[in-house]
């Protein structure tokens, strides 16, 4: 599915959420807000892992906030390509609801995500 005014997609593939953005996508905090929206529906009742592929984006100081209180994912995987990117992911890791971690590979962040399948976290206390 296309979201943000085609700054993003979102898929489920084996139980865990890919986002992609934009390369060049500057992120506000309506983006935000709409893609918590769709990923708490594309999760269910179920809390599920999120690789988020962010390479080249901006993100607001008000977009980071919105995803600081999501809650709606019980892992983030991050993957960026440049300074920058790392600079976003650590922004966006000072919450403890769920683990963070960044990753230059797609498919390294996916197979530290299969860990975490059907997981719940208690406020970062349970992993």
């Amino acid at each position: 599915m296309t979201i943000c005014a085609g700054k993003s997609t979102l898929e489920v593939r084996d139980a865990i959420i890919h986002q992609r953005w934009t390369p060049g996508s500057e992120v506000d905090a309506r983006d935000a807000e709409e893609s918590v929206r769709a990923v708490r529906a594309l999760g269910g009742d179920t809390p599920r892992p999120l690789l988020l592929e962010m390479s080249d984006v901006s993100m607001s100081a008000a977009a980071r906030n919105v995803y600081e209180h999501a809650q709606s994912v019980c892992a983030v995987a991050l993957v960026g390509a440049t300074l920058v990117d790392r600079v976003v992911a650590a922004t966006m890791r000072r919450h403890d609801f769920c683990p963070h971690e960044f990753f230059t590979s797609a498919q390294d962040a996916l197979a530290w995500l299969r860990q975490f399948d059907g997981q719940q976290f208690d406020g970062g206390r349970g992993h």
